[in-house]
């Protein structure tokens, strides 16, 4: 199975799992439970259904659930790598076919307000903000999966996007606060259109990586639409970039 496949997959996956996910998350603070959808639930529960899913809507992928792992362990550092899985046509060895982290880029909190650390998540050099390029720093020195790949996804947003937020929820009878937080981020970002993508964000992350010679080629993207659930929900993007090992 080959990075376009992958991401292909986990954008499909992504969408279903917003419409179906049961998952309802908190706020650790305030204890206000969020409204669910893929833009709540957080990775490492999003990893969970997205995998459940992909198992059962392909089944001819993998010969049995052992064969993809969560949260597997690195071989040399500390951590745990997202998932690990061998696919039927692989080749078997003593190596997973494919080691894969993914990555949640949030341009917006879960209330709707500006999210500032969303090109901290993807570019950060320092290992206290668990970024982008932390984890393709640590595949880059494993040794447990023949390929390995970094999956960036997350939401994108326009003053379309959120007209039909702002439908969606009253057709739910949910009052649009959140939509409406949004739309004042979208105003600061572009005051014409509310355009307001992961685009640049994936233009310097491809731009760093290769100039590192740390990446294959430029990220593979996939587009999304339809995963409303959540009023802060709703199109975006996935991006998978495959790495060169040291």
């Amino acid at each position: 199975m080959d990075l376009a496949e992958i991401v292909k997959k986990t954008t499909e996956g992504l969408v279903a799992v917003d419409s179906i996910t049961k998952t309802v998350k908190s706020n650790r603070r305030t204890h206000e439970t969020y409204l669910p959808g893929v833009k709540t639930i957080g990775e490492v529960q999003f990893i969970k259904e997205l995998f459940d899913w992909w198992d059962k809507t392909f089944p001819e992928d993998f010969q049995n659930k052992s064969d993809y792992v969560l949260h597997y362990p690195y071989d040399t550092l500390k951590g745990h790598c997202d998932v690990v899985f061998n696919t039927n046509n692989s080749k078997r060895t003593e190596n997973y076919e494919w080691a894969i982290e993914y990555k949640y880029i949030g341009l917006v909190g879960n209330n709707g307000k500006n999210n500032d650390y969303g090109l901290a998540k993807a570019l950060s050099p320092y290992l206290k903000d668990r970024s982008l390029i932390h984890d393709v720093e640590r595949l880059r020195e494993s040794k447990f999966a023949q390929e390995k790949a970094v999956i960036l996804y997350g939401f994108e947003y326009d003053f379309n996007t959120c007209a039909i937020a702002e439908k969606k929820c009253f057709q739910q009878g949910i009052t649009p606060t959140i939509v409406q937080e949004v739309k004042k981020v979208c105003e600061s970002v572009d005051p014409v259109n509310g355009t307001y993508s992961l685009e640049p964000i994936v233009e310097m992350l491809d731009d760093f990586l290769s100039r590192k010679n740390w990446v294959k080629g430029s990220g593979i993207h996939c587009l999304f639409d339809g995963a409303y659930r959540h009023p802060a929900g709703g199109k975006g993007r996935v991006v998978g970039w495959e790495i060169i090992s040291k």
